[in-house]
């Protein structure tokens, strides 16, 4: 093989967090509430390990960290700078990856119609002009070969790049009308409550867990009924955070956890006694 799969920057060490301190630095807004590196048990030395590696590593950045903030927010035409292109081309490799990658790299599905729609996927996403029609799973993947998966694997590479370039240049191009930042920043926290949903029961959920509130109580924190619920204030608190200057996703996600203590110590369950009953 002339050449070994080389990580995409979105999971490059510190690239990451690199492009979201870039989007904060310039706009107040960023694209990922979290940037941690992704952990990689290996080097792949295929082409179709890189498609998988990738994948799931991919799906963990724009799903997991990305929330609502990349997808529905920074790459929503409505966002868009005037003089970049319109980022529909990178809402459809986000897409892509979230909604049939993933699903089928990370899940045992249990009808061939889900699978095949990977195969579809692959031939006319990936591998424009291919002569092989997708057939019925495994029999399509099953005759890719290492050229195949590189041409896959590749694409993959190139449309996460393409997607860090954008995000980057989305930076620069909103820093050089400082006069319009304040009603960007405005909208990225309005927006049709995007920012105030990506702080849902999956973000919320190990902070509650962590003070000690058994799986069985969550929901009664993190079940929104729109106005009132223990959820619904903290989504309005982070609000009015980020309005009064906390920009970085790690300063709201220390606010929020401070949000929670204070609740579960106003409903009778202080800190002290949390820390005697689990042994913090």
């Amino acid at each position: 093989m002339s050449c070994l799969p080389v990580l995409p920057r979105m999971l490059q060490p510190d690239r990451l967090k690199q492009l979201n301190e870039h989007l904060v630095d310039t706009t107040g807004c960023f694209a990922f509430l979290k940037t941690d590196q992704v952990l990689f048990s290996l080097t792949p030395q295929q082409w179709q390990d890189a498609y998988t590696v990738f994948g799931v590593g991919l799906y963990a950045v724009y799903h997991d960290y990305g929330c609502r903030f990349l997808y529905s927010i920074l790459l929503s035409d409505d966002f868009c700078p005037d003089t970049l292109p319109k980022p529909s081309k990178h809402r459809l490799h986000v897409y892509t990856l979230n909604q049939d990658i993933r699903t089928n790299l990370a899940h045992g599905l249990l009808y061939p119609f889900q699978r095949t729609k990977l195969q579809r996927k692959l031939l006319g996403y990936y591998l424009q002009n291919h002569p092989q029609a997708p057939g019925i799973w495994p029999d399509y993947v099953n005759q890719l070969n290492e050229q195949d998966w590189m041409q896959i694997a590749q694409r993959l590479i190139k449309d996460s790049d393409d997607l860090y370039d954008f995000l980057w240049s989305w930076g620069d191009e909103w820093a050089k009308t400082p006069e319009d930042l304040p009603e960007l920043q405005e909208q990225f926290v309005t927006y049709r409550d995007y920012f105030a949903n990506s702080f849902d029961d999956r973000v919320c959920r190990p902070l509650l867990r962590n003070y000690g509130i058994g799986q069985s109580d969550i929901f009664q924190y993190t079940r929104s009924n729109g106005q009132t619920a223990p959820i619904d204030r903290w989504r309005q608190q982070l609000i009015e955070a980020y309005r009064n200057g906390k920009r970085h996703p790690e300063e709201l996600c220390h606010e929020l956890e401070q949000y929670i203590g204070r609740e579960l110590e106003q409903s009778g369950q202080s800190s002290i006694d949390i820390a005697a009953e689990f042994g913090f």
